[in-house]
C-alpha cells in the first residue's frame, strides 16, 4: 500500500516505496482495501489480506504513516466471501439486520 501527502487536496506527493506490503501468510496472495481512522495520536489501519482462498480483515498500527507494526487478522477462519459480501437482510424492528454466514450482527439506525 502507497502513502501520498497533499497539503492542498489537489497535488499529491506520492511516497517512492510501498509503507505496507505483504510480508506475512495470511496476506501472502496480497493486501487490499485500505481505510485508516486516527485516535488519540495511533493511526489504525484496517485491510484485507488474502489468503489464496482467505480473505481477512487485518490490522496495523501507526503513529506517522510511514512506519506500520501489523497486528494480524482481527478475527480467525471466518467465510471469505460472507466477510466481504455479507447480506441485507432489511429493517427489522428499527434495526439494520445483516447476516454472516450462521451468525447475527445487529447495526442499530439513527433515532
Amino acid at each position: 500500500m502507497g502513502l501520498a501527502i497533499s497539503s492542498d487536496g489537489y497535488h499529491c506527493e506520492r511516497e517512492p516505496e510501498p509503507v505496507l506490503s505483504p510480508s506475512e501468510d495470511y496476506e501472502r496472495f496480497g493486501c487490499e482495501d485500505p481505510c485508516v481512522t486516527a485516535v488519540d495520536g495511533v493511526y489504525y489501519l484496517t485491510y484485507t489480506g488474502w489468503e489464496r482462498e482467505n480473505a481477512r480483515l487485518c490490522l496495523a498500527t501507526s503513529t506517522d504513516l510511514h512506519h506500520w507494526t501489523k497486528r494480524g487478522p482481527l478475527f480467525k477462519d471466518f467465510d471469505t466471501f460472507a466477510v466481504t459480501k455479507p447480506s441485507w437482510l432489511g429493517l427489522v424492528e428499527g434495526r439494520r439486520d445483516f447476516t454472516i454466514q450462521d451468525a447475527w450482527t445487529m447495526v442499530d439506525v439513527f433515532r
